[in-house]
């Protein structure tokens, strides 16, 4: 197996991010088969969260739902299935 110098990853580390990297939100895992949990997703998290084609969100927690959720494109076709 050749190993090379690492310049190729190095390369790839230093590119720009792109609107094809998805991020899963934090703490994100599946529970069961098309059920998973996860910490309060983000922007960041809206194309990984799209391509899991939810059919809803849960909301637990003691704090208001944050309005940059609710505005989001994502949220709104999720919440209409």
């Amino acid at each position: 197996m050749d190993v090379g110098d690492g310049a190729t990853a190095l390369r790839m580390l230093a590119r720009p991010a792109t609107k094809d990297v998805v991020v899963p939100p934090l703490n994100f895992d599946m529970v069961a088969p098309g059920v998973y949990r996860s910490g309060h997703p983000n922007e960041r998290n809206f194309a990984f969260l799209q391509r899991l084609n939810l059919k809803s969100i849960m909301y637990i927690a003691n704090e208001d739902y944050r309005t940059n959720m609710t505005e989001a494109s994502m949220y709104s076709t999720t919440a209409s299935r």
